[in-house]
């Protein structure tokens, strides 16, 4: 399987349209929206509250430390168990962050069309909770790893999305090949990796020890358009 798919590989493009019953699963993190923009969100949200609270202005060079928690610390002379309170808040807050281009158009016309639109996704339920808010995504179900049991690569929010929303064929579209795409491939799902900006964590790496590839590649969700819907631009 090569790293570089077309998106106007013909077998792909059959699969991908094929008639009848659809539930299409997207990722959350790196995939609806860029969460280098919700690690933004956050610490700018940290530093509305501790300025207010402790009345004096923090340097923004502190944002820049790997570990800013512990540099909050040390700029404000808290002890170290401080740290967990700016977590919390930090997980907790109500993120400023936005659906990546093409994306709100992309699932209305899946809507339109009949498809399931599900969400399968690590991370603690509250947190991503607040990001599908914050988002504005109305979807059929959400399968977050805290609530499920258990993270990628484990498949049991797969086998959660085939027993809640039945159909003749299901389409994951993710961006981590160290983790999405491998329950995805294993359940013979049709799985889409989107690429994700320069600033993403993990980065589409196909010399990543353990990565798996998806079926094919696009580089936006105009293209994802392309290949789900019929007339998709």
């Amino acid at each position: 399987m090569g790293f570089s798919c077309s998106v106007t590989t013909p077998r792909y493009w059959s699969m991908a349209i094929a008639s009848g019953s659809r539930t299409i699963v997207f990722d959350l993190d790196d995939t609806l929206y860029a969460e280098a923009d919700y690690v933004l969100s956050g610490k700018n949200a940290l530093r509305e509250l501790l300025t207010k609270i402790y009345r004096r202005k923090i340097d923004p060079s502190v944002f820049d430390e790997a570990d800013f928690i512990a540099a909050l610390c040390r700029e404000l002379g808290l002890p170290s168990s401080a740290a967990q309170t700016m977590i919390w808040h930090y997980r907790l807050h109500e993120p400023k962050i936005a659906l990546r281009a093409g994306a709100a158009a992309l699932i209305e016309h899946l809507r339109a069309r009949g498809d399931r639109i599900c969400i399968i996704t690590d991370g603690r339920s509250v947190t991503q909770r607040l990001k599908i808010l914050a988002l504005g995504l109305d979807v059929d179900g959400v399968y977050i790893s805290e609530e499920v049991g258990a993270e990628k690569p484990d498949p049991s929010a797969f086998v959660l999305v085939e027993r809640d929303w039945p159909a003749e064929s299901y389409v994951y579209v993710a961006d981590n090949v160290a983790k999405d795409f491998i329950a995805a491939r294993a359940r013979r799902w049709i799985s889409v990796g989107i690429r994700a900006d320069s600033r993403a964590i993990y980065g589409a790496n196909p010399l990543l020890s353990g990565a798996v590839m998806p079926d094919l590649w696009a580089d936006d969700f105009h293209s994802i358009s392309k290949i789900l819907l019929s007339d998709g631009e």
